[in-house]
């Protein structure tokens, strides 16, 4: 690798501190990207930086990054807005979206409960979508009317959760 000014690098250095405990990796000076794992459980990440010394001595920060992310904290899922429906016909498609900071959104798994399983069993709860943009369709019984509230709960892989309810109100068809 090449600084900027065209010398070739001979050392490059990643800072790191994690939970206030700072650690300095000695990379290889060809290296052009970087990995940092071995964080779970850790509170926070903070001040990621990148040097890098020429062959002519002079060093300088390539990259800072200052974060205050926690691999220990629960996912994330989106506000749903309250529906209505006919007894036995489904709600139109509602999306919302899940997130987490150390799971991939498509290892995160996302189930529905009902305060009314005889309106709306947890089974008449349709998920789908990839990734972070996911939607929702409710079919509730032919034949019942009422309203329950559905609740979506996201996990990551460390057995973390977040929920989100909305109500669903079943009329009678004419």
């Amino acid at each position: 690798s090449l600084d900027t000014g065209g010398d070739p690098l001979v050392r490059q250095t990643l800072s790191y501190s994690v939970s206030g405990t700072v650690a300095t990796v000695q990379l290889d000076a060809t290296a052009v990207s970087y990995t940092i794992s071995g964080l779970a459980g850790s509170t926070s990440v903070d001040d990621i930086s990148v040097a890098a010394e020429n062959s002519a001595g002079s060093s300088s920060v390539a990259e800072t990054v200052s974060a205050s992310t926690s691999p220990s904290e629960a996912p994330t899922i989106s506000s749903l807005a309250d529906t209505a429906t006919l007894a036995g016909e489904a709600t139109s498609p509602q999306a919302f979206t899940v997130a987490d900071f150390a799971t991939e959104p498509s290892a995160l798994t996302v189930r529905a409960s009902s305060s009314n399983a005889n309106l709306v069993p947890p089974s008449s709860v349709a998920i789908g979508g990839i990734g972070t943009l996911r939607f929702v369709v409710v079919t509730p019984v032919a034949g019942t009317t009422g309203s329950a509230v559905v609740t979506l709960s996201v996990t990551n892989e460390a057995g973390l959760a977040a929920a989100a309810s909305f109500q669903v109100t079943v009329e009678e068809a004419w």
